[in-house]
């Protein structure tokens, strides 16, 4: 008995707390380790997150800037064509994409926008409307064509010999705003003068370029 009362002092009275000290010590281990967890697992949803976020508005910028060069590259190819300007039988004003003896100077993106029912379409005058892109993201896309004063003293080009007969032109390109976008409004100055030997259809170069959405 004195053996038994012994052993049963040492085994309940030594080992037992420090069993349950152990068992004390895991619960908390273990809720700080799903803590860690949990929270390594909502950062990593954040990033993936944001990554998504950061592609798709990448994506949706290079779509807007490829559209709004397929639209410029298209007014150009109106304007080259010589042929542009006696779309609009107006004495002024802006008719069919061309605007003539009208004061544009203080026009912002939202007189252009103003202006959208007496824009060109995309592939209007050069007959792409069956495209993908005049069906699809420029379908409501629009631009002008301007004829502009050009003072030959004010040089665009550089060399010795007078640049006149010349001509300056301007062109307005315009996308509407999309729940994916700003309304988006640029500009682009396109010099040609009668010395260039180039076929009109290629004739003449881009010399300045701004961007006027709001």
């Amino acid at each position: 008995m004195g053996v038994t009362a012994k052993f049963g002092v040492v085994f309940g009275g030594s080992r037992m707390p420090r069993l349950e000290s152990v068992k004390g010590m895991a619960l908390p281990t273990v809720l700080g380790l799903v803590l860690a967890m949990g929270v390594s697992l909502v950062a990593a949803w954040r990033e993936v997150r944001l990554q998504t976020w950061t592609t798709r508005q990448d994506a949706a910028r290079q779509q807007t800037r490829q559209a709004m060069q397929a639209l410029l590259r298209d007014a150009q190819r109106d304007l080259q064509s010589g042929t542009a300007w006696n779309r609009n039988t107006q004495a002024t004003g802006c008719q069919a994409g061309i605007c003539k003896n009208i004061d544009t100077s203080q026009w912002g993106a939202t007189q252009w926008a103003a202006r959208a029912s007496e824009g060109a379409r995309f592939g209007e005058a050069s007959a792409t409307q069956t495209s993908p892109l005049a069906q699809g993201e420029l379908v409501h896309a629009r631009y002008w064509l301007e004829s502009l004063p050009y003072d030959t003293s004010q040089r665009v080009r550089g060399g010795p010999e007078p640049l006149s007969p010349a001509l300056l032109y301007r062109i307005t390109v315009w996308l509407p705003a999309t729940p994916q976008r700003a309304m988006q409004v640029e500009q682009v100055l396109w010099f040609q003068d009668d010395g260039d030997p180039r076929a009109p259809g290629v004739a003449g170069h881009a010399v300045g370029w701004r961007k006027l959405s709001e």
